[in-house]
């Protein structure tokens, strides 16, 4: 009966492979100062004429902090870290339409906005960034075979996205 050998090439790989699954697997390091254990988010202002947006994004990033779980969400006026920002724009643009019957078949949803974190004990502000847009692409139900949304399904779904990136640069820098 032959013995199976793995060959050296694979002993050599298994413990760098390991070594690899360990570091990923670690918890990532916060970017914000050791003092900081608790955020508060503003309602974000709305400068659109779209009713809704500022609530949908504002409960949306509390709802990210709170999924991270690193940081304890507060009132504004009681946190560590306060978080604000504002809507400054919003379109809804036609991006395809079906050439026999002229209905839109795509649209795309364009909001601009500014966001800033505080830390609340000495007022500096730990984290800006002034006119970052989202966007998103959604198929009417006029487009057969698409998976379709309505206006405020991509809304919803443009919001989420937004909150997470927003979050995520908060609490890790980049």
């Amino acid at each position: 009966m032959k013995k199976l050998q793995m060959p050296f090439r694979i002993w050599v790989l298994i413990p760098i492979f390991f070594v690899l699954g360990i570091i990923g697997c670690s918890p990532q390091i916060l970017a914000l100062p050791s003092h900081i254990h608790t955020v508060g988010v503003a309602v974000f202002q709305n400068q659109t004429s779209r009713y809704g947006l500022e609530t949908e994004l504002t409960s949306d990033i509390i709802q990210q902090f709170q999924v991270d779980g690193r940081l304890s969400v507060v009132s504004p006026s009681k946190a560590d870290l306060l978080v604000k920002g504002r809507i400054l724009y919003y379109s809804r643009d036609p991006i395809l339409y079906n050439t026999t019957n002229n209905l839109v078949l795509q649209y795309r949803l364009v909001f601009t906005y500014d966001v800033e974190a505080i830390d609340q004990t000495d007022g500096r502000s730990l984290f800006e960034e002034k006119n970052q847009m989202g966007t998103i692409f959604y198929y009417t139900n006029n487009e057969p075979g698409a998976i379709t949304q309505t206006q405020d399904q991509a809304e919803n779904q443009l919001m989420q996205e937004t909150a997470q990136i927003i979050v995520h640069k908060i609490l890790l820098g980049y």
